[in-house]
């Protein structure tokens, strides 16, 4: 298996002053393509934007086309994300942003219930999402659509955004905790009740450069975890881009005493 990755990225507007106010992050965007000879993905993330294009994932003919995403976080305007070309037969969702703005999700992925998780992340993070995926096994089109999606967050998020995130969701019998940090910590611990979804969310986190902790504190329906785990997640997002004017971390400012 051959892969490989590219990226771009557009020139940050300056961080603001930081005055103690949480705010939108700066408009910025971020492409980042990704090919293996199972699938074919390219991300670009807008953040500050409000909208999105699409992530495309696909094989051999050339049939992928994009998975976007957008963010919006406390006081913003949002954060987009998309890649590539039109898509046909998606499943589109139009939602507010949390600021009197609209951000519309159109997913195809091939697979249904991957379009709902992602239709419900956007609407949950605020993220709008253009989706076309396509690969030759449910499970590398799922990884990699994670993987795609993981790794353009990173990329996106401002060095003086808020960084942490943390979310109960209750859905019917199902409740669940999300605790997230996108400071550049990759580690996962889970699990969701499902294999495919629990590996989604391991490898969003890795590539997310995030720690996401999943705690499944009730429920028995398998569909309704999953789903009360990706709202979490999407909030969790939405919360950790907000703009604060300070770097969250004290990297370099701690000292050991001296014996």
């Amino acid at each position: 298996m051959t892969t490989t990755e590219s990226s771009s990225e557009s020139a940050p507007e300056p961080a603001p002053e930081s005055s103690g106010a949480l705010r939108a992050p700066a408009a910025r965007s971020v492409s980042v393509e990704r090919e293996t000879g199972e699938t074919r993905v390219r991300v670009t993330v807008g953040v500050g934007t409000g909208v999105g294009t699409g992530v495309g994932a696909g094989v051999g003919s050339g049939a992928g086309a994009g998975v976007g995403a957008g963010v919006g976080a406390g006081a913003g305007t949002g954060v987009g994300a998309g890649v590539g070309a039109g898509v046909d037969d998606a499943d589109t969702l139009r939602h507010g942003n949390g600021e009197g703005g609209e951000v519309a999700s159109s997913i195809d992925t091939g697979i249904p219930f991957l379009d709902h998780m992602l239709v419900t992340l956007g609407r949950y993070s605020g993220l709008t999402l253009t989706v076309h995926a396509r690969g030759d096994l449910r499970h590398h089109t799922i990884e990699d659509v994670a993987i795609v999606v993981g790794t353009a967050i990173a990329r996106a998020l401002p060095s003086t955004a808020a960084r942490y995130g943390d979310r109960t969701i209750p859905m019917d019998d199902a409740l669940v905790h999300a605790a997230l940090d996108l400071g550049g910590r990759p580690y996962y611990e889970g699990p969701l009740p499902s294999k495919l979804y629990d590996h989604w969310m391991r490898s969003f986190a890795d590539n997310a450069r995030a720690t996401l902790h999943l705690r499944v504190i009730r429920g028995r329906d398998r569909h309704h975890v999953v789903e009360a785990a990706f709202k979490a997640l999407g909030l969790a997002i939405r919360d950790a881009f907000v703009e604060t004017g300070a770097v969250f971390s004290t990297k370099g400012s701690v000292r050991e005493d001296a014996h």
